[in-house]
């Protein structure tokens, strides 16, 4: 039976206001990998087909010395994985905001730190745990973090793809395995992941906070 209590869903009043910054944020990352991932692809083969049309003669360099030069020396797969890890790294970030927001706007006071820091993630994993029975320590939630984490501290050692390829057969054994490539498949999953725990998360958090409040006007 319809009491007249709203109910949790996408859309403005109907979930948190920490999930609609989210969402904005999440929204952008996406179409910034989807349109730089056209359109540089598309700029990178008109800059390959421009050298290869340049006039050439027997001491000519070689059609990718040329265009080594042209773009500076960040070959397309060099660009298309630093834009990956890019969107990596800011979705996590996103990911961590909101999970801060939102526990801020279901109980003032939630996190006991300066103004200005922001809870550490035991903080959060405890929170969620106690408050609503999350788990946000699940191993995929971890995996993505420590992705985050080897994309952030690694990135010196994973500047051109035969690094990438010599950190993955190093570590085939050990930690990070081959977690070194990426791809937009790869991102898109890992958006997608994130995104469900956060709808998880924002259902119970919005029901816990304004579901008792009728609809006004």
């Amino acid at each position: 039976m319809d009491d007249g209590r709203r109910q949790w869903g996408h859309g403005f009043g109907s979930s948190t206001v920490a999930f609609d910054e989210w969402h904005l944020v999440d929204s952008d990352l996406r179409a910034y990998l989807d349109l730089t991932t056209r359109w540089m692809n598309e700029r990178f083969n008109l800059t390959w087909d421009e050298v290869g049309r340049q006039p050439a003669h027997d001491q000519s360099p070689e059609q990718i010395d040329v265009f080594h030069d042209a773009v500076g020396g960040l070959l397309p797969e060099d660009f298309d994985w630093m834009l990956q890890a890019s969107v990596i790294r800011d979705g996590v970030s996103a990911y961590e905001v909101y999970l801060e927001k939102a526990g801020e706007e279901v109980a003032h006071g939630a996190w006991r730190v300066q103004p200005g820091k922001s809870p550490g993630w035991p903080d959060m994993v405890s929170f969620y745990d106690s408050r609503f029975g999350v788990n946000l320590a699940s191993d995929r939630i971890m995996h993505i973090r420590e992705l985050r984490h080897s994309l952030t501290h690694l990135r010196g050692e994973l500047r051109t793809s035969a690094q990438r390829e010599a950190f993955g057969r190093a570590t085939d054994h050990g930690f990070v395995g081959t977690r070194a490539e990426l791809g937009v498949d790869l991102v898109t999953d890992i958006l997608n992941d994130l995104a469900t725990s956060v709808r998880e998360i924002d259902g119970l958090a919005w029901n816990a906070r304004y579901a008792n409040r009728r609809p006004t006007g």
